[in-house]
């Protein structure tokens, strides 16, 4: 009983400080601007993990069609691409 009246305390003592912002989770938890900046640079990731997707696509693309090309089937015959 002594252990589980120690433990809660100690995880009240943490919660508390975490509410007050202290330490690197109190200050993840409470500073809004730092939540702001996480949301927008997620935002952004999303978008760049976007348009490097359609990039890749564009470039597999792109690489299909030289494969057809009168003028360069003859290399990728030769390479075997």
């Amino acid at each position: 009983m002594t252990s589980a009246t120690s433990a809660t305390a100690h995880l009240n003592s943490v919660s508390a400080k975490i509410d007050a912002g202290q330490g690197t989770i109190g200050a993840l938890v409470n500073d809004k601007q730092l939540y702001s900046n996480l949301q927008q640079s997620t935002a952004t990731l999303q978008t760049t993990m976007v348009q490097a997707q359609s990039g890749v696509t564009d470039f597999q693309e792109n690489m299909e069609a030289l494969k057809h090309n009168f003028i360069l089937s003859g290399y990728f015959k030769k390479a075997r691409i």
